[in-house]
C-alpha cells in the first residue's frame, strides 16, 4: 500500500489510466493502478468509491494471476475498508500463504484485526493488530530488538497505532579542528586536529552507533564453535599460520631486526 502526496497521487492515477487505455492487458500497470486507488481510498479520504475501484482492478489482475500477492493484498485491504471482513480475510489468508514475509501483507492483516475490533467482531484483537505491525516493520528491515511498545497517551482513540522512528547517528564532535596552525610546535603539544581522522572514521564505520554509548550485553558463547576448535586442536588439524618476513625491508631498520630476533 503506497502512500503519496495528494497532488502527485492524482497525477499518477491519471497517468496510469492513460496507460491502461492503451494497454488494457498490462497486468503490472493494472496492479499499480489498483494500489494507487487503494492509497486514494485509505490515506486520502477517497472513501467507498475508491475502495471499490481498487477491489475491481485487483480482481481483474487475479483473473490472470490468482497467486499475485500484491493483488491479493489490495483486494483484501479494500474489503477491510468496506467493512466486509469475511471475504477480506480469505484474500489476506491466501496472501499470507503465498508471501508470508511481505510487509504489506502483515499491514493489511493488522488493519483487518483493528477493523474487526472496531466492529465488535469475534476476530477483533488489538494485540494481534499491533503484532502484525511489528512483523511488517521486521520484514522491511527493522531489527526486532529495536521495536518497542509505548502507551500513546490521552486523547487517542482506543486501538490506534502510531509508528515512531528513532534514528541514531554518530559523528566526531569538534572535528575537524584547525584552531592552531599546522606548523612546527616547539611546545611538543598535539595538533588541535589530533585524533579527528580516527574518530571520524569510527563514526562512519560503526554498524550500530548505540554501541559507542551503551554497548551490547555479553551473549553466551557458542558451544559447538568452541568444541570444534578444541577437537581440531586435539586431532592436530589446526590451521598453521604462515608468517612472511620481507628481510630486505627489515635490513634497513635495526630496530625492526632487533624486535624480530626477540620474537625468534
Amino acid at each position: 500500500m503506497a502512500l503519496f502526496p495528494h497532488d502527485k497521487l492524482d497525477w499518477s492515477i491519471r497517468r496510469l489510466e492513460q496507460r491502461l487505455d492503451g494497454s488494457p492487458d498490462d497486468a503490472s500497470t493494472r496492479l499499480d493502478y489498483a494500489q494507487h486507488c487503494l492509497s486514494k481510498a485509505w490515506f486520502h479520504d477517497g472513501g467507498e468509491v475508491w475502495f471499490n475501484k481498487a477491489l475491481t482492478q485487483a480482481r481483474r489482475v487475479l483473473q490472470h494471476d490468482p497467486a499475485s500477492p500484491g493483488a491479493l493484498v489490495v483486494a483484501g485491504a479494500s474489503l477491510v475498508g468496506l467493512d466486509r471482513l469475511e471475504p477480506a480475510q480469505r484474500y489476506l489468508d491466501e496472501a499470507l500463504r503465498v508471501a508470508p514475509e511481505s510487509a504489506t501483507v502483515h499491514l493489511a492483516l493488522g488493519a483487518a484485526h483493528d477493523a474487526a475490533r472496531r466492529l465488535g467482531a469475534p476476530s477483533g484483537d488489538r494485540h494481534q493488530a499491533v503484532r502484525e505491525v511489528e512483523m511488517a516493520l521486521i520484514y522491511i528491515g527493522v531489527q526486532a530488538d529495536r521495536i518497542g511498545l509505548e502507551p500513546m497517551g490521552e486523547g487517542v482513540s482506543d486501538g490506534d497505532v502510531a509508528v515512531t522512528v528513532r534514528h541514531i547517528t554518530a559523528h566526531a564532535a569538534g572535528c575537524p579542528d584547525w584552531s592552531r596552525a599546522n606548523l612546527i610546535d616547539l611546545s611538543e603539544l598535539n595538533s588541535s586536529n589530533f585524533g579527528c581522522a580516527t574518530a571520524d572514521n569510527l563514526a562512519r564505520m560503526v554498524a550500530d552507533p548505540r554501541d559507542l554509548s551503551v554497548g551490547r550485553p555479553t551473549a553466551p558463547a557458542s558451544g559447538p564453535h568452541a568444541a570444534g576448535a578444541v577437537a581440531r586442536y586435539n586431532a592436530d588439524l589446526a590451521a598453521e599460520i604462515d608468517v612472511l618476513v620481507n628481510l630486505e625491508a627489515l635490513h634497513s631498520s635495526p630496530f625492526k631486526l632487533k624486535k624480530l630476533r626477540k620474537l625468534q
